[in-house]
């Protein structure tokens, strides 16, 4: 599905979340390492710098318009953010010993 946006409205959080709404727990369940908010945060960086070719800009009737396109944020989600993403624990020796290591 695309959603379309002008270019003050890709401008303005609280605007893309409100059109994004519907999607982000489906964005979400894609991830077990991100929440709602996170997940939101990371999609708004993508669209924004255009990742993927998440963005299709579109001119219609003199009038710049954006379309956001859901499945390939999905796919961007899949393919780049998340074997991009690393999971560590602070218990984990070898993190312990890196920080000791950049303390001295």
């Amino acid at each position: 599905m695309k959603i379309i946006f002008n270019k003050t409205q890709l401008n303005s959080e609280p605007k893309i979340r409100g059109k994004l709404e519907e999607f982000i727990p489906e964005f979400k369940d894609i991830s077990r390492y991100y929440n709602e908010n996170e997940m939101f945060s990371l999609v708004l960086s993508a669209i924004r710098a255009n990742e993927a070719n998440i963005v299709e800009i579109q001119q219609i009737a003199k009038r710049t318009q954006y379309a956001v396109d859901t499945e390939k944020i999905k796919h961007w989600i899949e393919g780049i953010l998340l074997p991009n993403t690393v999971q560590i624990n602070t218990d984990d020796k070898e993190l312990l010993k890196l920080r000791n290591t950049l303390a001295l």
